[in-house]
């Protein structure tokens, strides 16, 4: 199975984890880290290769957490087409189109069963553009899990697109599948890879970050970048990796360094990774670096990839909870 590094059994029951189930922990005078990934999975299949990986993934996943997996087909009511003349067109919704939606949904749920057969599953028919239905069905706390598609050549898939709309869109996490055949390998393969740009909060992808790597039985490496024109590094990242250190005490970590941007730097450090995690505020409007990391990333990188954000709302207060340090219960 391509899912985790380490063997396990499918249908076996996960460890339970290292951290306790809290949605956040913290204590006077110590940093909040905020533990985002204990909620259900919500996952898109289409009937193509990309979207049974991403459901593979993500029914590994579901079954390591020990949470629900919801599975999602989106039928969009005015699908554009092209014609022989290279013109396009609206094309009207065909009630067959349910049905068939319907026999995708079927065979998703086999898949997932078939990584895990105890796991709680729900599926449903979601209809209108891909993109927006997503964002709309996934609630408070959910991973949304997407596959990602290569077309030949340069040009860009349908898949991709909508890949990239929601990342930048959600306010929760967002995975983005491709799984690895095993043939790149690179000084973190096989390892959790964590980045950070400078939109991003580094307790909340660091948390995220740490929990992924101790499910699959793996190391942590952080790749940290030297801003312009400076000899130190970002204090926020330094105080909440000394706090997953101690909160995640078996977890091997490796700290990395490079310049220039973030996204071409995660980019070679990842070749082999389990997964990657990039620290953005991906979503509402982007900063232009933010934008260009999260795609970068997201078009070139070749393991599975979660993009962690903060809500815009939140954002101040994290910032502020960066300077404080976390205790374990």
């Amino acid at each position: 199975m391509r899912v985790f590094r380490r063997s396990q059994v499918v249908g076996e029951k996960a460890a339970p984890p290292h951290t306790p189930p809290s949605a956040r922990i913290a204590s006077p005078g110590a940093t909040e880290l905020p533990l985002r990934d204990l909620g259900p999975i919500l996952v898109a299949v289409d009937g193509r290769p990309s979207g049974w990986h991403a459901l593979e993934w993500a029914a590994a996943e579901a079954a390591a957490r020990q949470c629900s997996l919801q599975i999602v087909h989106c039928i969009d009511p005015h699908p554009v087409s092209w014609d022989i003349f290279g013109t396009f067109s609206a094309d009207q919704w065909d009630a067959d189109t349910k049905d068939v939606g319907a026999l995708v949904l079927r065979e998703a749920a086999d898949r997932a069963h078939a990584v895990s057969p105890a796991l709680p599953i729900a599926t449903h028919l979601l209809l209108g553009p891909p993109a927006e239905a997503l964002l709309q069905a996934a609630g408070a706390g959910t991973l949304i899990v997407l596959g990602r598609g290569r077309p030949p050549g340069r040009g860009r898939s349908l898949s991709t697109s909508v890949s990239e709309q929601v990342a930048r869109r959600a306010r929760r996490p967002v995975a983005i599948v491709e799984l690895s055949d095993g043939t790149m390998c690179g000084r973190s393969a096989g390892r959790v890879v964590v980045g950070f740009d400078r939109t991003g909060v580094p307790a909340v992808a660091l948390g995220y970050a740490f929990q992924a790597a101790q499910r699959r039985g793996v190391g942590v490496t952080t790749l940290q970048m030297w801003a312009r024109g400076s000899t130190r590094l970002d204090g926020s990242v330094r105080d909440a990796l000394a706090t997953c250190r101690d909160a995640f005490p078996d977890v091997d970590v490796q700290q990395h360094f490079a310049t220039g941007p973030v996204g071409p730097a995660l980019v070679a450090e990842s070749a082999g990774a389990a997964l990657v995690v990039l620290a953005s505020r991906a979503h509402g409007p982007l900063r232009p670096e933010s934008f260009k990391s999260v795609a970068t990333v997201l078009r070139s990188v070749r393991s599975p990839v979660a993009i962690v954000g903060a809500d815009r709302r939140r954002s101040k207060h994290h910032s502020a909870a960066d300077s404080r340090s976390i205790r374990r219960g």
